[in-house]
């Protein structure tokens, strides 16, 4: 038997013969999965909302069990991967049950703990391989992506042309555009656009051999013109501030040395802590302000140019914050549940005010966060705990220690900040984000055996 540094040097190739069967069932519900969370913001998910919604409980039901089954079944596997954080997801879980507990063991809870639970356990324990995602997974977002933009554009351009037509009428009859709000067609909102946009461009970047010939160097050329003027036309600003992050940590990993992708992205992790903090703690030492509602305005200097800036955010976590005083500890337990409170407080200032002259109409709108998503859905022990645990896989993680995958990471979380894309939202971006973090390199040159030949 092999130990010591050998043992560490070992890395999976390829899967064992006789497991093959299990691989190809395994890739294909993480496919499958990947493709409905990736739909699922956009028209092709619209008519079939709620059996996307049941699908993605029956794949993730699946991965799990999965999961269990390659876990006793290949034992041989983890004997040659790095360990697993399940000590940490561990003591995460048991957080997020003593917060369903703390909310009378509510069901949007235990359903947003339960797709949690499939991000955690059986994503982490599938060992999904590098090569699935630069073969696979980048290039079906990119080219979906494309698909999408292209189809959007034309619909924009029908529409301009002949915006009393019929095939105008059923674009906006058969579409998220409104009028009003939403001016995409077949995305639920620019946002989703710009940030599934971006991402592209960022996965197309990393996955992309060099060097290139010129025939694809002007192909690939076109494409990132082209979807840099649908990021631009989104509006996303957490997507343009992404972009802009994403070319700066590149060169300063290409010019400075001893700055590897794997520190930057911790300190990029560790600075977004910081700065979440540091909101957190404004909006605390002003609860006296209020919140900036268009009948009261008593915001001071910092706190009018942050909202500002934020395009507006500001006012979601700060009411998010005053509305869930009572449950600092571990939350509200699910989007829905912090949704609802906020429209609670937000509603006792509008009665006061108009005293029923108009009526109240509900929020529909999250956290737009992803860090004070965390913080009001699973309090600051559920918070804590999984910025733990995404420092421990950032550190940990093949992917980090060469290649530009540690772009994807920084990408998600800027947009975090401005976007609810952590666990407890099911946005596709978290998706792809724990997929690169828990990924086995199996297209390392160093130290590589196949584990199917090696013989105790």
């Amino acid at each position: 038997m092999m130990r010591g540094n050998k043992m560490e040097n070992l890395k999976l190739t390829s899967p064992c013969k006789d497991k093959r069967f299990l691989g190809i069932v395994i890739s294909a519900l993480v496919t499958i999965y990947s493709l409905l969370f990736i739909l699922f913001n956009t028209l092709a998910a619209k008519p079939f909302i709620n059996w996307f919604e049941r699908l993605e409980v029956v794949v993730g039901g699946l991965l799990l069990i999965a999961a269990l089954y390659k876990f006793f079944a290949r034992k041989e596997e983890r004997a040659y991967l790095k360990p697993r954080p399940f000590i940490i997801i561990g003591i995460y879980l048991v957080s997020r049950l003593i917060g369903w507990w703390s909310v009378g063991f509510d069901y949007s809870t235990i359903r947003t703990v339960f797709f949690e639970v499939v991000y955690l356990i059986a994503i982490n324990e599938m060992i999904i391989s590098k090569s699935y995602l630069r073969r696979v997974l980048a290039p079906v977002i990119i080219l979906i992506n494309l698909a999408l933009n292209l189809l959007e554009a034309f619909c924009h351009i029908v529409y301009k042309l002949s915006p009393e037509s019929g095939i105008a009428y059923f674009l906006m009859r058969n579409s998220y555009n409104d009028g009003k709000m939403n001016f995409t067609y077949l995305y639920i909102n620019p946002n989703t656009m710009g940030i599934m946009t971006a991402l592209s461009l960022v996965l197309l970047f990393i996955i992309v051999p060099k060097p290139l010939s010129k025939a694809k160097l002007t192909m690939l050329s076109l494409y990132s013109i082209f979807s840099l003027v649908v990021v631009f036309k989104s509006e996303c600003r957490s997507a343009q501030l992404a972009l802009i992050v994403i070319l700066i940590s590149y060169g300063i990993v290409r010019l400075i040395k001893p700055i590897t992708g794997k520190r930057l992205t911790l300190l990029a992790l560790l600075a977004s802590l910081f700065a979440t903090c540091a909101v957190y703690g404004l909006m605390y030492s002003h609860q006296d302000t209020g919140v900036a509602f268009e009948w009261e305005n008593s915001y001071g200097n910092i706190e009018y140019k942050l909202n500002r800036a934020s395009s507006a955010r500001y006012n979601i976590w700060k009411t998010a914050m005053l509305a869930n005083m009572d449950k600092k500890a571990f939350g509200t337990g699910s989007l829905k549940n912090e949704m609802a409170a906020r429209n609670e407080y937000i509603k006792g200032f509008w009665e006061q005010r108009y005293q029923g002259s108009y009526k109240f109409r509900p929020t529909i709108l999250g956290p737009h966060s992803g860090y004070f998503a965390m913080i009001y859905t699973t309090g600051f022990t559920g918070f804590f705990i999984y910025i733990s645990l995404l420092f421990y896989m950032i550190r940990r993680a093949d992917l980090m220690q060469r290649g530009n995958w540690y772009l994807a990471i920084i990408f998600t979380l800027v947009v975090s900040h401005l976007e609810s894309v952590f666990i407890v939202s099911r946005f596709f971006l978290c998706l792809v984000m724990m997929m690169i973090l828990s990924a086995h390199d199996d297209e390392a040159n160093e130290g590589e055996i196949n584990i199917c030949n090696y013989s105790r």
